[in-house]
């Protein structure tokens, strides 16, 4: 019996999502085992064309649900790539109005200061790494920016995009249900549309798990854990957040398609830069 080829099965795909990875980084947050890494020089030229080649391989769906691009640290990149992009890929398929199209960014400042050209771009969406609001917790996840970048950084975003999303880290080693949840109101001041809350958790491969396993720190108790994470869905209730998976929350209509994508088992591609690397940053 015949194999069907790749290009046979995702001809009888109409609509597919695609994520592209950009894997570096300013710095390596010391929670983070994702595929990202640290390197001074980085030759954009030669990574959209590992991108456009392997995004070429895949011509059949027709049309694009949603796009996101990942990371790493995406928004280190310019927005000049990014249009090259997404200009190449609408020359083989059809993105259109309803597309969602995100990008990861960090709240430094000359990041943010670029969203509107990323909404020129083509770019409708931003999601940002805040992590928290507090300066401490800042230190202690290893961030760049502070507090107040964290509000420019969504004040820019709010002007430049009509959907936007942030991160926070919660369960951390010095967390209440008190002084989270003052946190977590205080936080929504800032969220319009959608919010990510994760618990913090020690992975293999990661400075936190050398800290860990050290007794540098704590985490709370799994009791704790859990009216923490009952708490933040109270909270996010009361505030017209609907939770629509583990931990993300969206005011309707602001769900994240590319999430759902992966919740509901729908078609998407995966596309990595498979470039020349060297000097990369590990632990």
């Amino acid at each position: 019996m015949e194999i069907p080829s790749l290009y046979r099965i995702t001809c009888l795909i109409i609509e597919i999502s695609i994520y592209v990875h950009w894997p570096f980084c300013e710095l390596k947050c010391p929670y983070c085992d994702f595929n990202s890494h640290v390197r001074e020089l980085i030759d954009e030229e030669i990574i959209l064309q590992c991108y456009l080649q392997e995004i070429s391989l895949y011509k059949a769906a027709k049309k694009i649900k949603s796009i996101f691009f990942g990371g790493g640290t995406p928004s280190l990149a310019s927005p000049k790539m990014f249009a090259s992009i997404l200009k190449y890929i609408n020359s083989i398929r059809v993105i259109d109005n309803c597309t969602e199209i995100t990008i990861e960014a960090n709240p430094g400042s000359l990041e943010a200061m670029k969203f509107i050209e990323f909404a020129s771009a083509g770019i409708n969406r931003v999601s940002i790494g805040v992590q928290s609001f507090e300066e401490k917790s800042l230190r202690f996840l290893g961030r760049k920016h502070n507090a107040s970048a964290v509000k420019k950084a969504i004040e820019y975003a709010d002007r430049a995009f009509k959907n936007y999303s942030f991160d926070m880290i919660y369960a951390l080693p010095w967390h209440t249900e008190e002084n989270w949840a003052e946190e977590l109101n205080s936080a929504l001041e800032y969220a319009k549309y959608h919010i990510s809350l994760y618990q913090l958790i020690i992975e293999k491969r990661t400075k936190f798990f050398k800290d860990y396993t050290l007794k540098k720190f704590h985490l709370p108790q799994e009791e704790l854990a859990a009216d923490l994470y009952s708490i933040t869905n109270n909270i996010l209730a009361k505030n017209n957040f609907k939770q629509y998976e583990i931990s993300n929350y969206a005011r309707d209509p602001f769900y994240c398609q590319h999430n759902l994508i992966y919740w509901q088992y729908n078609n998407y591609l995966g596309i990595w830069s498979r470039g020349p690397w060297k000097n990369i940053h590990k632990w």
